[in-house]
């Protein structure tokens, strides 16, 4: 829970920081969306939705990486095999009478 807690910090941080280096960008575009019905929540509101997809994102891939490494295969190990140009090796382990039908 610490790395939501730090990415929401982080984010505010350099959400409040773009607010006081790039007002004027944000004053075009406040005036480019009133007239079309849009507001600062609208922005903001966009902005949360992304940083929750990167989050979620960042959470899964980090659940992956704990789970290779309680299996012991090493990420690099992995991203090897994956980009491999030979075929994968697929063992049956199905008894014969199954593999037959």
């Amino acid at each position: 829970m610490g790395h939501v807690r730090h990415g929401s910090l982080g984010f505010s941080f350099w959400l409040l920081l773009g607010c006081a280096l790039f007002e004027r960008q944000l004053a075009l575009l406040l005036n480019w969306l009133r007239p079309h019905g849009g507001s600062i929540l609208d922005v903001l509101f966009v902005l949360f939705i992304a940083a929750v997809l990167y989050l979620t994102r960042y959470l899964l891939r980090w659940r992956f990486r704990k789970w290779l490494s309680r299996r012991g295969v090493l990420l690099e190990r992995l991203y090897r095999v994956m980009r491999s140009n030979t075929p994968p090796l697929i063992l049956d382990a199905r008894p014969a009478s199954v593999r037959r039908e």
